[in-house]
Order: C-alpha cells, then structure tokens, then sequence
C-alpha cells in the first residue's frame, strides 16, 4: 500500500484489511468503517470522458461494487448493489438516486466491469460491457477532475485496474451573442444563435425557444444545417406590447440533432436591466441600452426609460460609460437599490455626454465624472442614504466631479446622508463648472470644493442639515463667481491652512440664513459697520475695519486669509465651530467683541495679532478654547492692567495683582495665572465703561456700551 500512495494514490478510512499483491489491490473493513482509494492527477479541460473499473466481489455478506467519479461541479456513484443498479448524483447513498433498475445478481470471486462515459453532456451506464442505462447532464461543467473506488462494512472486493480515457465525439454546442436581451415595452430585441461543429458533426438541427412566464413573443428559425467542423448562426427576436409587464423573464433554447441535444437559458429585460457598459463609441448599441439616435451633436445617442436594478448585476454599477467622443444623454432612467461601494453612473474620460431627468436612489454613491469634458447633468433627483459602516467610513456623494472641464450642474435635486451632495475636491482640479439652481438638502455637507478655476456657482438652496459649502484643507479657488445663493444652515466653512483664493466673485445676493453675505477680495481701507451680515469673508486686504455687527447660526463668523492690518471690533458672534478664522495674516486686532461658539478663535500662521477685551463664551457642553498656530508675536492680552479676556472656562482665582500678579491679597479682576496664551484672563465678561457726562455747550464723547447677551 506504501508503494501505491507514494505513486499518487490517496487512500481514505480504515485500511485495517487493505493489501496489494500480484497486482491485485484488496479492500476491505470492519464494522462500522469504510476504506476507499482516490487518483486525482487528471489534467483540466477534459469534459468528455471515460472511466472504467474491473473489480470483483472477493469476501463479507454484501456483493456491492462501486465506482466513483468527480467532476469540477458534481460527484457521481455507480454501483451494482443490492440487486439493482443505481447512479447516484451529489447523493449518499440510497437518497434519490437519478437511475435505477434492477437485474444485478452479486457472484462471489468473479470479475466484473464497471463503466461511465460522459459525452457531450449525456452519461452512460455500463456494466460488464452492456448499456444499463443513460442520464443527461443539465450542467455544461463535466471536467473530469478525480475517480475513486471504495468499500463498506462487510464487504470485501478486489481490483485489477480503474482507467480514465478522453473521449472526442462527434458533437456540437450552442451559444448567444449577447448573453442577454433587454428591450422597452413596446419594442423588440435579438440574440444571435451559434452553433459549432467539432470532431466533424455534420447535419440538421431543430431549435426551439420558449419564454417564462409568459407575455412576450420570441421567434427562432425551425431547422438550421451545422456542416461539419463548421458553424451556424440563426436569430432568435423578441417581440413586446406596450403593455408587456416590466420584469425579468427567462429564454430557453434548445437545439437538437439525433440523439443529441443542447440547451440553454438567457435572461430577457423587458424595462429592467442589469448594467449598462460603454467601453468605446463602439459600444453604443441597442443591447446596451441605446434607444435611439446616432451620435452626433445634433442627434446624440439616447439611454433611455429603463429601470436597473443595481442587484441584477452585483449590486456594483448601475451606467459605466468611458473612453468615448460621441455625443450621448441618458435620460429617464431609475436605478436602484444599490450596497456598499455601489455607484449609479460613472463617465470616465468621456466627451460629450450628459445625464438628464433620472431618478438615483437608495444607493451609495450617485454620478462620478472623471477626467472628463463637455458634461451636463440636469433636471435629475440623486438620493443617497445615510451609511454608517465604520468609524470615518460612510456614504459617498451624489455627485463627484474630479479631473474634468467644462462640466454643468443645473436644476438637480440632491439629497445626501453623510457624504456630500457635490464634491469638487478629487483629482487635479476642474474647470468651467457651473453649478446652478439645484436644491441641495439631507444630513450631510452641501458641496466639497477642492481646486477649481473658472466656476460659477449661482441660485442654488443649500437646506441640508450641515455645511452649506466646505472649502478643505489646500483648497484653491480662482476665477469664480458666486450669487444668488440662499445658505439655510451653517453657510460657507474654510479650513485656514494652505487656502488659496484669488480673482474671485461672491456677491451679496448669497444669503446666509437670510442675511448677505459679504466678501472682500484685494481691498484696502474698507469699513464694514453695522449693517446685516450673514458671514464675513476677507481675502488679501489692507487696513480692514468689521465694527458693530452681529453673525450667528453659522460654522464661520468671520474668516480672515491673507490679511494685513484689520480690526474686528464689538462684533456679537453666536456661530457654531469658529467666531474668527484668520490665516496667514498679520497685525489685525479683535477687540471687545462677544463670541460665542465651540472653538473661539482659531489663527493659522499669523503674526502680529491682538486680542483682548473679549467674552469667549460657551452655549453648550462641548465648547474648547482659542488655538494659536504656528503665530509669531501675537498677543492675546493688552498687558497689565487692561488684561485680557473673559473665558467661560478659566479655572483661576483672584487673590492677588501687580504685573507678575505677586501683590498679595489684593484682587485686581484678572486672573493670578494666565490661561493658555493669555497672561491676565479676566474674572469677569467685559463690557465697554459707559460715556462721561458732557458739560452743556461742551465737545466731548463716549463709546456704545456692548451688552451681554
């Protein structure tokens, strides 16, 4: 047995009897174990087979004789048992077996043969060289991949030898192109019938085709003649009625020659469809979806009226269209219930083509334009729920842009869950985009901007419950205009470090919950003062003067980048994440101001900064103090005595006074140690001393009292 398994074979169960002599391989076993042999050296691709067994019944009470053989798909016994013979399929033994018939008589000591043949999807049965019987194989996948011989209890038999043989019969396949058909009610689709020849099969051929369930009308050629090593195509058309049932039905074919026949099953769409794939101007065709025109700018290529279930073809895509010039819309399409990853339409390297009226909803991600030009999305309702999957891992946007010109935005309803409703920031930048009056609402941030040049964002509805438009880390942003916006939320938020804004428009028709919002760009000397004022913009100016205003409900109050010499003076800011923002800038004093948020203030890379007599207040809970990056010589008080600012969460005490507040007892209103970057924190909220009295017939003045609200 030794010298068996070092030749390949694999031996299973018990071998407690198991010998081999005079070549002579014996099994046997006692109760209750099985012992079995296995060979599964056998090269792939071999579909079409023969095994044979020689075996006899040499000992024990039962006269069974076995031969197993395994395919790539299936696991076949054949036996001679219990005076019957018996196939089995995927079966233990004595479960539904898919062939039976009696007439086997076990003889002790005399030598049998079993036989299988698989031949163009039909098994033969054979026993001592006589067909027993024949079984059809519905799967197409027979290659041959082990063979196996095995013994029960009380049984004992001999082998002289298992053989396995490649056979080449005279046969035939059959085949579609495409693998599917999908039509619109009312319209007909085709699939090209493709019968080969192979080892010489010559002759006629029946075809028959059939639909279920029921409703649309397929039609096929009756006969068909396949000359030897040859092939044949004949068309199989489908034909629907307006009022056919928008489904998934299923198409038989079968062809049949002699003893021979081969069958097939594709899907047929009537309205649904799996994915949509464009690879090419090629590509635009009836079976991807294409349901009229020719390409051109004047007649472009129309994918319209169908609904694609995202999960009719691994829950991935919905439209891919990439690598093509011609002129295309998709129009009127629903699609679908998508999972994780999914994404509805995607154009990579596309030139001219857009996508107009379409429902996309319940998946993850909605339209990604890349590396694109010439694009317009219009008139289209983008939902995409909420994901939490993991930590930082959520939904995608309902609209990415990256890498791509000359792309418009117009009309869409746009409704995200975490993720945004249009992201800009991917890719190398784009340019000449224009976003225009689409609504943007649900849980996460309204538009992602990244690097863009030469954009127009006008009349859009900002309503979700989150940023209204977020400029990331590195953002640059040149060229572009913005009006007519109506922010509902938090209004615009700008991450200080590495901004760049240059050449930009954004007038005061932009509300910020209903208030302008003002942007400077390039200015010098300029005064804003107590006027209405949504959020506050400044960008590369000199000597900037904000007084006597008030900004609330918003994630920015005022955002400072690149300015040199400002003040911000008795300014109420009830915001939510920042009161000031201000980067790369210097000499600018915010003095005497309420502010009220969860961060304070925030400066990156400054200098040159003052800060002081100001009430740093907190509405909540989560409230943090003020942050000073990377800042050169900037003060955040105004020395001693005047002092600092007022924090809501400085924990010192006042005991004591003086310049190193030293002078003890003697309480002077500043706090006896600094906090953080400020020396002399006050004990109390500042408020401005109220005016002296003016002698009648005098000059004289005074400052407005801020007051605490």
């Amino acid at each position: 047995m030794n010298d068996l398994v070092a030749a390949g074979w694999t031996t299973f169960g018990c071998q407690c009897w198991d010998s081999l002599g005079g070549g002579v391989l014996s099994l046997s076993a006692p109760y209750p174990y099985s012992s079995a042999i296995t060979w599964d050296k056998i090269p792939s691709g071999v579909s079409d087979w023969n095994v044979t067994l020689r075996t006899e019944w040499a000992g024990g009470q039962i006269g069974d004789l076995r031969l197993d053989v395994y395919t790539s798909s299936h696991a076949y016994t054949w036996m001679a048992s219990g005076g019957s013979f018996i196939l089995q399929r995927d079966a233990s033994m004595g479960n539904n077996p898919v062939f039976s018939r009696s007439g086997y008589q076990p003889q002790m000591n005399v030598w049998r043969q079993l036989r299988l043949d698989m031949a163009v999807g039909k098994m033969s049965m054979y026993f001592d060289g006589n067909l027993i019987g024949t079984y059809t194989e519905q799967d197409p996948n027979t290659d041959l991949t082990k063979i196996s011989t095995q013994v029960g209890s009380y049984t004992a038999d001999s082998y002289d030898y298992i053989t396995a043989t490649q056979l080449n019969p005279a046969h035939f396949t059959v085949t579609t192109s495409p693998a599917f058909i999908a039509v619109l009610p009312g319209k007909s689709g085709n699939s090209t019938i493709l019968l080969t020849s192979y080892e010489n099969f010559s002759g006629t051929v029946s075809l028959t085709a059939t639909v279920s369930p029921t409703g649309p009308v397929v039609t096929i050629p009756s006969t068909t003649y396949l000359p030897g090593n040859g092939s044949s195509n004949s068309t199989l058309t489908v034909s629907t009625q307006d009022s056919t049932s928008k489904q998934t039905y299923s198409l038989s074919v079968t062809a049949t020659s002699g003893n021979q026949s081969r069958s097939l099953s594709l899907p047929l769409y009537v309205g649904v469809r799996p994915a949509i794939v464009i690879n090419g101007n090629s590509d635009f065709t009836t079976n991807n979806g294409v349901t009229g025109g020719t390409g051109t700018a004047s007649n472009p290529y129309v994918i319209s009226g169908w609904d694609i279930d995202l999960c009719l073809g691994g829950c991935a895509l919905g439209i891919q269209i990439q690598n093509t010039n011609a002129y295309f819309v998709i129009r009127n399409v629903y699609i679908h219930e998508g999972s994780f990853g999914s994404l509805d339409v995607s154009f990579s390297n596309v030139t001219n083509g857009g996508i107009e009226g379409s429902v996309l909803a319940n998946t993850y991600s909605g339209i990604s334009i890349a590396s694109s030009r010439n694009i317009l999305v219009s008139g289209n309702n983008v939902t995409v729920p909420t994901w939490y999957l993991d930590s930082g891992v959520y939904d995608g946007p309902c609209l990415q842009v990256s890498s791509s010109s000359n792309i418009t935005v117009s009309g869409n309803s746009l409704s995200n869950g975490v993720g945004a409703g249009i992201d800009l920031k991917g890719g190398s930048g784009d340019n000449n985009i224009v976003i225009s009056e689409n609504h943007f609402s649900g849980g996460g941030v309204g538009m992602y901007l990244g690097t863009i040049n030469h954009a127009i964002v006008k009349d859009n509805q900002f309503s979700q419950n989150d940023i209204d438009i977020y400029g990331s880390y590195g953002t640059s942003i040149t060229n572009t205009t913005m009006s007519g916006n109506n922010f509902h939320m938090m209004g615009i938020y700008i991450e200080g470090q590495n901004t760049q804004l240059r050449s930009n428009t954004i007038t005061t028709d932009n509300l910020v919950n209903g208030k302008p919002l003002y942007y400077f760009e390039g200015c010098s000397g300029t005064n804003i003062n107590g006027v209405p004022v949504g959020q506050l913009i400044v960008v590369n100016c000199t000597n900037f003067q904000a007084s006597n205003l008030r900004i609330d409900n918003v994630v920015e109050g005022i955002v400072m980048i690149s300015v040199h010499g400002a003040s911000v003076t008795n300014v109420t800011l009830n915001v939510i994440w920042y009161g000031v923002l201000a980067s790369n800038s210097d000499h600018v004093a915010i003095t005497g101001n309420n502010v009220t948020d969860d961060y304070g203030i925030q400066f990156y890379s400054t200098s040159d900064m003052l800060v002081y007599h100001n009430n740093f207040l907190c509405a909540g809970s989560g409230c943090d103090t003020a942050t000073d990056y990377q800042g050169t010589n900037n003060l955040w008080d105004n020395g001693y005595p005047s002092g600092g600012n007022f924090w809501w969460n400085y924990p010192g005490v006042d005991n004591c006074s003086g310049p190193q507040q030293n002078m003890c007892p003697n309480p002077d209103g500043l706090g006896d140690t600094a906090f953080g970057h400020d020396r002399y924190p006050l004990m109390t909220p500042y408020a401005e001393d109220p005016p002296a009295p003016v002698a009648s017939g005098g000059g004289g003045g005074g400052g407005a009292r801020i007051n605490m609200r």
